[in-house]
């Protein structure tokens, strides 16, 4: 299809285009331990501050996402639920997702 799916990091407004086929960690980059997951929020300022290295997964399912908790200690909630760790939830345009203090916005551009 020609939907584009896309993360807005609603703190700095920077906009990341996510592809199906391939599992997507998002976290923050770790140099001490040689770690840079393929969303690195490090770079988003304070509100990135609480994001866990490897905070969440977004996995594919008939190319459909699905975000998962990777066991984060500050917690993953969408649209304000708060995700128990192991539980995938379907991404559906407009959904707001909460990483400790950031939040990204995922929609889908045709």
């Amino acid at each position: 299809s020609a939907a584009r799916h896309v993360l807005i990091v609603t703190p700095t407004g920077r906009k990341l285009t996510i592809a199906p086929g391939r599992d997507i960690v998002i976290g923050r980059s770790d140099r001490y331990v040689d770690f840079r997951p393929e969303i690195d929020l490090s770079q988003d300022g304070e509100a990135a501050s609480r994001v866990s290295r490897r905070h969440a997964i977004i996995h594919w399912r008939n190319d459909k996402p699905y975000l998962e908790d990777l066991g984060s200690g500050f917690g993953t909630r969408v649209n304000g639920q708060l995700l128990l760790l192991g539980q995938a939830v379907p991404l559906k345009a407009g959904d707001h997702i909460w990483l400790g203090g950031c939040v990204l916005a995922y929609d889908v551009e045709l």
